[in-house]
């Protein structure tokens, strides 16, 4: 990913999230409820990937990583078949596992931990999984009935997760230099150049105290 395409990336991800989040304080209702829960988590999906990307860039040029961790970031597995040949199988990571993957990796990087996973914000974040896994997978019409609390939980794991990537990068500087600049100008326009966005995202800070 050149970083153009992750500066585009980047920007379509939050302004699609920030779109249904506004469509559902606009016209609060049982559909774009769940519109806004999918469309938060598939940018909380695509941020994820991108923190990997950067992380394990930054790793290779500064401490490096090991093989095992090469194998796991490879997402293959070796096997053999019954006639006896190798063969490879692709091994998704789950969302948990990288995002605590990565971070560690990160820690190692900037000497520091990002992320407590023993605190109320990552069982928050967990919570904010069960969710959008309950909607995007439903078995019965009680699935897909969202309540408000639910919609808070999840844009609260979106920003949290912002947050997280923010300071990880930041500490990373001397080895994404170029991008992080480009990283911060982005949000701070999504954080204080767009007034629409601008309170949006203070309303929904607002709700989450």
């Amino acid at each position: 990913m050149t970083e153009a395409q992750g500066d585009s990336f980047f920007y379509t991800l939050i302004k699609d999230a920030s779109t249904a989040m506004s469509r559902n304080l606009s016209a609060d209702n049982q559909a774009t409820r769940r519109d806004a829960i999918r469309t938060v988590f598939a940018a909380i999906e695509g941020l994820v990937w991108i923190f990997r990307v950067e992380v394990v860039d930054a790793a290779e040029a500064t401490c490096g990583l090991d093989d095992d961790e090469k194998s796991i970031l490879r997402e293959r597995q070796l096997a053999v078949s019954e006639k006896g040949q190798i063969v490879s199988q692709t091994r998704f990571l789950t969302l948990i596992a990288t995002i605590r993957f990565v971070a560690r990796i990160a820690s190692r990087i900037n000497g520091c931990d990002h992320f407590d996973f023993g605190g109320h914000e990552w069982e928050r974040f967990r919570t904010a999984i069960a969710i959008r896994n309950r909607i995007t997978h439903p078995k019965s019409a009680d699935d897909l009935h969202v309540i408000k609390d639910d919609v808070s939980k999840v844009t609260g794991a979106f920003f949290w997760l912002l947050d997280r990537h923010v300071e990880v990068l930041s500490q990373a500087v001397h080895t994404r230099k170029a991008y992080l600049g480009e990283f911060d100008e982005i949000l701070e326009k999504l954080k204080g150049g767009d007034p629409e966005v601008t309170e949006l995202y203070n309303s929904l800070r607002d709700r989450e105290a």
